[in-house]
């Protein structure tokens, strides 16, 4: 009597799981003392001077508007990539205005 072959199952074809888009916040430290205001779209205002110990963070989607003084400061990131503020700065001053437009992704 001959026996029949045995069936094989294919292996499973695993998916790799869906790699998350990295969340949209801007993050900053800073090599000196930095001003900065936080216009959020809720209608908050916040104000904070910086020093070089400590991090500031925000998730680009509750901006209104950004603003950093002395910008030369600042050394940014935006969704863990570099974020360089000195273009949003105007005719040679040294602050940092960034709106909801400059902040599309």
């Amino acid at each position: 009597m001959i026996e029949p072959e045995p069936v094989i199952e294919p292996e499973p074809v695993v998916e790799p799981a869906p790699v998350a888009p990295p969340i949209d916040l801007i993050e900053a430290s800073f090599n000196a003392d930095c001003w900065v205001e936080v216009r959020f779209l809720d209608g908050r205002l916040e104000q904070t001077i910086f020093t070089p110990a400590q991090n500031f963070s925000v998730l680009a989607a509750e901006v209104e508007s950004l603003v950093f003084g002395n910008a030369q400061a600042v050394n940014a990131t935006r969704a863990g990539q570099p974020f360089d503020i000195l273009p949003f700065t105007r005719g040679g001053n040294n602050v940092a205005r960034l709106s909801t437009q400059n902040l599309e992704p």
